[in-house]
């Protein structure tokens, strides 16, 4: 099998047999780790559907196919160091796919060849000794987890306040005081800048390239000063930097 995820109806899935393929187990347990979550799971379906496909003989086939939760909930049960790292690289994928679903529903460039693409760089980093590591068990797949409920969490406001952004980047002072961390770090950055509103009281503005660039939204309050709001693009930027140490959550 080429492809590890198709498009149906507008969403981005994969199926049984890929995911046996690719882990390199016998599908018929794949089907049964399936049908063990149908019975532990209340919204089972909006995350598998049954369907068919041929075999080899041309006959029809018992699959499932699952959104990238799905999967994410079915590969708990599949650990190891090299799978949790195969894993990861998966979801990146999905979430790419995702987004080109989003961003490009008109444009012309076939999403299937973009993701043959996509796959074809992760199928070279999967060797024998990487499919052989997945079968032994060493760490639990609940990072997985983690990881995209913090992506998710990210993504889903349009704009956040500092108090909000530093709740989710993990700074450790709770309500205005993680914004006053996270504040006087952007300030070391030179993307905020101090300042003192004729009440006497200090408040905090963005610099003019980041307006200029849509990475921050100001209101402005008389004698009180701005009240500022990071857009998604501000977001991803601060995320950036923390990733990359130019900033540190304390």
């Amino acid at each position: 099998m080429e492809e590890l995820v198709i498009v149906k109806e507008n969403q981005v899935v994969t199926s049984s047999l890929h995911v046996a393929e690719t882990f390199n187990k016998q599908h018929g347990h794949v089907i049964r780790d399936i049908e063990q979550l149908e019975k532990d799971v209340s919204n089972f379906g909006e995350m598998f559907v049954e369907g068919n496909e041929p075999d080899s003989y041309g006959r029809p086939r018992r699959v499932f196919y699952m959104t990238k939760d799905g999967f994410t909930l079915l590969a708990f049960g599949f650990t190891g160091k090299k799978a949790l790292q195969f894993k990861l690289q998966y979801i990146k994928a999905f979430n790419q796919m995702e987004r080109q679903l989003h961003e490009e529903a008109q444009n012309t460039v076939s999403l299937e060849q973009l993701w043959k693409s996509t796959i074809s760089s992760l199928k070279a980093e999967i060797t024998a000794e990487v499919l052989a590591e997945i079968r032994n068990e060493m760490v639990v797949a609940a990072e997985i987890e983690a990881m995209l409920q913090y992506e998710r969490e990210l993504q889903q406001y349009d704009k956040l306040t500092s108090t909000k952004l530093a709740e989710l980047l993990g700074f450790s002072g709770k309500g205005t005081r993680g914004a006053a961390q996270l504040n006087k770090e952007l300030e070391g950055a030179g993307v905020l800048i101090k300042q003192h509103g004729s009440n006497g009281q200090n408040f905090w503005k963005v610099t003019e390239q980041w307006i200029e660039l849509g990475l921050a939204v100001e209101s402005t309050f008389a004698g009180y000063g701005n009240w500022v709001r990071w857009t998604q693009k501000g977001i991803q930027r601060i995320k950036q930097m923390v990733e990359s140490g130019y900033i540190t959550v304390v």
